[in-house]
């Protein structure tokens, strides 16, 4: 299977200092005792039985530049598969400097481009542990990761490998070759194909265009988000999480309008405020310009099961009204943004950018998309995304599922990524920073959680 464009583009965004990987961390709870080498063991046999983890990145002659999935020439679940044990006390807090480091290194390259840790000595609660995954963003997106990872819980079994309609494209020589084998009566329709696969690269190519025009019109000077912070980043990572009750939340949704998705936002943009009165300035929240996010939409179509192999993404571009003081103030404000960029439609605007990504040709992308990845300040300051998880009660060798925490990557040019998915009426909020721009997330976790409460006091009131 060939690699799209976008999946392209996330392998030349790729920098030692800026892994271009997803992350969860599932916490798990046991009956009895569990021991974690039995966990690990059962991981690596159905990985070995999931067709998608066993395929690692194969560059193309046709096209120039281009990548394809093949079964990995070297395939050993030990190169994949680590145990890891907290130290003494085996405290909650532990665990976030962790996961922190876990997060930190690239995938390596030449192998399938994932990696599961799994992590016990919780104290004494010698029935829990937890599973950190890695994979790649050329990999799957956020919403492809229950696809691809769903298979190593319980009762869950891989999705079968589907075939493309019409086989990849070939070379020059070879087209000649395939059509040579046609009959006659066959060159008509073989013409009305080729046109319309022009046509569509032309359609392709024009709405990249404009989306490409849209985002220079957007673009703005960077957002003095960590005034206080120095040099261009590092490879170390600073993680937090938080838990919020969904319940609770809902009931601002119910009674101020819009979305849960708005009323997290919202939320978000309160914590952001008081960290940053914290860690830097507080003259940077009267700056004329606005804190910036950068809202991933998954774009799979709805009526039909598509592969999880693969990226299907767009996006929002939304300002976070951290200058307002007022929690209701703030739901407002992002509530209108919100409905206007559903307005506008996830195939334009400038945040729309990773549909441009998906028709550029691969070997632009391995030319021009290193030098192109730290404009990415420009449009955005913080990516917030929303990662699917069923909800449904999960377990892994007779564990039950407990806690979510989806992690999102450090594009280049960024110091701050939120991730958030809802199971079992919980919201789990993680957040990933560079620890050299961004430090003390924990301290933003804390100011989200506040943030949460203030809002849901003002709703009532």
């Amino acid at each position: 299977m060939r690699l799209s464009g976008l999946d392209v583009a996330f392998l030349c965004l790729e920098q030692p200092t800026r892994p271009m990987h997803l992350g969860a961390l599932l916490t798990f709870e046991a009956p009895h005792a569990v021991a974690p080498e039995r966990i690990a063991r059962l991981l690596a046999r159905r990985a070995a039985a999931t067709p998608a983890l066993t395929k690692s990145v194969r560059g193309t002659w046709w096209p120039p530049g281009g990548a394809e999935w093949v079964p990995a020439e070297r395939f050993a679940t030990g190169d994949h598969v680590f145990t890891h044990r907290l130290s003494d006390p085996g405290s909650a807090e532990q665990l976030s400097p962790l996961v922190a480091s876990l997060m930190a290194p690239p995938l390596p390259r030449g192998l399938p481009p994932w990696q599961l840790h799994v992590i016990s000595g919780f104290g004494q609660r010698r029935n829990r542990f937890a599973v950190l995954a890695k994979l790649h963003h050329a990999l799957t997106d956020g919403a492809g990761v229950p696809l691809i990872a769903g298979p190593l819980l319980d009762g869950i079994t891989p999705l079968p490998q589907r075939k493309p309609a019409t086989p990849p494209a070939g070379s020059p020589l070879g087209r000649i070759w395939d059509w040579s084998r046609h009959t006659l009566d066959d060159v008509p329709q073989r013409v009305r194909d080729l046109a319309g696969e022009a046509t569509t690269q032309l359609r392709r190519s024009g709405r990249a265009a404009g989306i490409a025009s849209a985002a220079l019109a957007a673009a703005r000077p960077p957002w003095p988000v960590y005034p206080s912070a120095a040099g261009t980043g590092g490879p170390r990572r600073d993680w937090a999480q938080l838990r919020l009750d969904a319940d609770t939340l809902r009931q601002v949704r119910e009674r101020h309008g819009g979305t849960l998705n708005d009323v997290l936002l919202s939320v978000i943009a309160g914590g952001l405020r008081s960290w940053l009165s914290v860690i830097g300035d507080t003259a940077v929240l009267t700056d004329d310009r606005p804190l910036r996010a950068f809202l991933p939409v998954d774009v799979r179509s709805r009526n039909r099961t598509q592969t999880a192999l693969g990226n299907h993404l767009s996006g929002y571009l939304c300002d976070l009204p951290i200058t307002h003081a007022d929690p209701l103030a703030r739901l407002r404000a992002i509530r209108d943004a919100t409905e206007h960029n559903k307005a506008t439609g996830p195939a334009a605007g400038p945040g729309a950018f990773p549909l441009a990504a998906q028709a550029v040709p691969a070997l632009a992308h391995r030319l021009l998309t290193p030098l192109l990845a730290p404009a990415a300040s420009l449009l955005f300051d913080v990516m917030i995304t929303t990662a699917p998880t069923p909800d449904v009660p999960l377990q892994l060798g007779g564990a039950t599922l407990r806690d979510v925490q989806p992690i999102a990557p450090l594009a280049p040019g960024q110091a701050l990524s939120i991730a958030l998915t809802t199971y079992r009426d919980t919201v789990h909020i993680s957040i990933l920073s560079d620890a050299d721009l961004a430090p003390n997330v924990d301290k933003l976790a804390d100011a989200t959680a506040d943030a949460a409460g203030a809002l849901h006091d003002s709703s009532r009131a």
